[in-house]
């Protein structure tokens, strides 16, 4: 894919282009806060998709209708209402084919409006388009300087439509193990892409290089929000390049996907390990 240079159009205005501010550390804290979701609303994804196993490996919400939506990796795209009801959207099966055969399963996805989303799978972002039924590659994780026998894999994606960025958090394996095993990372990163053209605008290397976020959101002040595991993380594009903890969700096991609700400034998590729609506020 093409990797022209991109003037940043955004409230980070102190960003260049490829920006490599410093290491973002990942901080430890043995005095981490609990973050309680007992009272928050949960949905029964098991119930509510009528799936004996969902895979559910995203959550998004419309930033134009408002709608949420939730993906199933081998099922398709469904839309979650408040109530927990939900209706299939499009399965995989009548997903439009690929321009560019994806070398995995979906990893995550997020709305973009108009009935269009980006849609992540390993080393490669996808623009998927209900109306005019195209499924086409969009964005490449890497800013252009990546190994050939490198692959990259981000489990979470967002959108911040002030910006017009999407965001992502790729992890980047040796495919042929000779810096590292296989099945360990030798880079991680926050980056951020042109929602048109899928150009890498912004490129923030994370310190832990096994960090792989589940999910990812762009929260209401533009900051990111990541979980990983049982943890909720906060990073700031025009700040110092930190990457903060903010605590641990209560009765979390596994984030498989994070968004925030634009109107109430709500978190919606995927518990993978429980396979709720947890809805809280922060």
């Amino acid at each position: 894919m093409q990797n022209p240079g991109v003037t940043m159009l955004s409230r980070f205005a102190i960003l260049p282009v490829f920006s490599l501010l410093g290491l973002v550390a990942a901080c430890g804290n043995p005095d981490v806060p609990i973050i309680p979701i007992g009272a928050a609303q949960t949905v029964d994804l098991a119930v509510s998709l009528s799936l004996d196993e969902p895979q559910v490996i995203g959550v998004t919400i419309d930033p134009v209708t408002g709608q949420r939506f939730v993906l199933d990796a081998e099922q398709g795209l469904f839309a979650v209402m408040d109530d927990g009801t939900s209706s299939l959207v499009r399965s995989q099966e009548d997903l439009p084919t690929p321009d560019v055969p994806p070398i995995s399963e979906w990893t995550d996805f997020v709305a973009l409006g108009d009935n269009q989303f980006a849609v992540t799978a390993r080393s490669d972002g996808y623009l998927l388009d209900l109306v005019a039924d195209t499924l086409l590659e969009h964005f490449c994780y890497e800013p252009g300087f990546m190994e050939p026998s490198f692959e990259q894999l981000t489990n979470g994606v967002s959108f911040d439509v002030e910006t017009d960025l999407l965001y992502a958090q790729p992890a980047t394996f040796d495919m042929n193990g000779e810096v590292a095993p296989v099945d360990q990372a030798v880079e991680s990163a926050i980056a951020a892409y042109a929602r048109d053209g899928g150009q890498p605008v912004a490129w923030f290397p994370i310190e832990d290089v096994d960090f792989l976020a589940g999910g990812i959101a762009v929260d209401l002040d533009g900051t990111l929000l990541l979980g990983r595991d049982d943890q909720l993380y906060r990073f700031t594009p025009e700040g110092d390049g930190q990457l903060d903890l903010i605590g641990t969700l209560e009765g979390v096991g596994r984030v498989d996907g994070l968004t925030v609700d634009p109107a109430t400034g709500e978190l919606h998590i995927i518990d993978g390990d429980s396979a709720r729609l947890i809805r809280v506020r922060l």
